[in-house]
């Protein structure tokens, strides 16, 4: 029995280091020079909330979860689950005032048709009582998700289906999505996610940064306004834009790129072995040293090819500068 034991722990070692070995000879091909994307989707519940709603359904026959709420936040946790729970929780200074704002919203809790639904009624009149509600789901990782909240959050767990995630003045927290189509929306809210796979991805907010640690696609645009986009780690078509902010990226792949801001800085990593066709304008431009473009060079502009040319690499800013470095 111990020699048992002992080979199990050897064996749970070895896969272990080989976890890490992978993860760390992956973390060397991301952007060194941004940050790296902490995703903390952990949320724990107030001792101060009450609980208003509690429900629980069979998971076998459900594949959707479908969520139309107002001033709630969402917290989602998938696994290995025979049930998919609800749990809708109020918290306020003034309780007895809150529930009554809470039953003017009209939830409703239930399953049909293969999906589970949770939705509410945004209360009329001016919301100006202090109050938190916070929507916590439990579903198995393979699920479809189509969620819409204003003046919440979105916090997600491992989700593996197609994704429709809609906020307005809240951020946008997943640790990872896989799917064949992921669209992501906000306002005024900052999207953070560590791993997204997906053969269309769709990421938009304003006034909010986009922080993605990697993004694996066949074709992605993400855009925002007054804010920064930044992903470590890119592979597939992708237009990306903003306005007043800065675009940092490593493109991986050997698809083309179009990225374009104005009032800020883009700065591009490439793997210098790939070729590319560079389109590049903007105030100052300055391609690696080990990157032989030939072509068009000036300090404003570069149009010329690298490699003997292969994919199209079009960066724009009208008050910035570009550079592009080798990974």
């Amino acid at each position: 029995m111990q020699t048992r034991i002992l080979g199990s722990v050897l064996i749970v070692l070895t896969v272990l280091g080989g976890v890490r070995l992978f993860s760390h000879m992956k973390a060397d091909n991301h952007f060194s020079g941004a940050d790296d994307v902490v995703v903390n989707t952990a949320y724990e519940s107030s001792s101060d909330a009450e609980v208003m709603i509690k429900k629980s359904f069979s998971a076998s026959n459900l594949r959707a979860l479908v969520i139309d709420v107002a001033h709630a936040d969402i917290v989602i946790e998938t696994g290995m689950v025979k049930e998919a729970t609800v749990r809708v929780e109020l918290q306020s200074r003034n309780m007895s005032r809150a529930k009554e704002r809470f039953e003017e919203m009209d939830w409703e809790v239930h399953d049909g048709n293969g999906s589970l639904y949770v939705s509410a009624e945004s209360p009329r009149g001016n919301w100006n009582l202090s109050m938190d509600i916070n929507v916590f789901i439990t579903i198995p990782e393979k699920f479809d998700l189509d969620l819409k909240t204003s003046h919440g959050d979105v916090d997600l767990e491992k989700s593996n289906g197609m994704a429709v995630i809609a906020t307005s003045h809240g951020d946008v927290n997943f640790q990872t999505i896989e799917g064949k189509n992921v669209e992501i929306r906000s306002s005024q809210g900052d999207i953070t996610g560590q791993m997204l796979s997906s053969d269309t991805v769709t990421i938009e907010t304003s006034h909010a940064d986009i922080q993605m640690e990697e993004v694996q696609s066949k074709r992605m645009t993400a855009s925002t306004s007054h804010a920064d986009i930044s992903i470590r780690y890119l592979t597939g078509d992708s237009m990306i834009s903003t306005s007043h902010g800065d675009i940092t990226l490593f493109v991986a792949g050997k698809e083309q790129v179009d990225l374009e801001t104005q009032h800020g800085n883009i700065d591009l990593k490439v793997d210098g072995a790939i070729g590319s066709d560079l389109d590049l304008r903007a105030e100052s431009v300055r391609v690696d040293r080990s990157l032989s473009v030939k072509g068009e060079t000036s300090r404003k502009r570069v149009d010329g090819a690298v490699n003997g040319g292969g994919r199209l690499i079009k960066a724009r800013t009208t008050h910035g500068s570009i550079a592009i470095d080798t990974k």
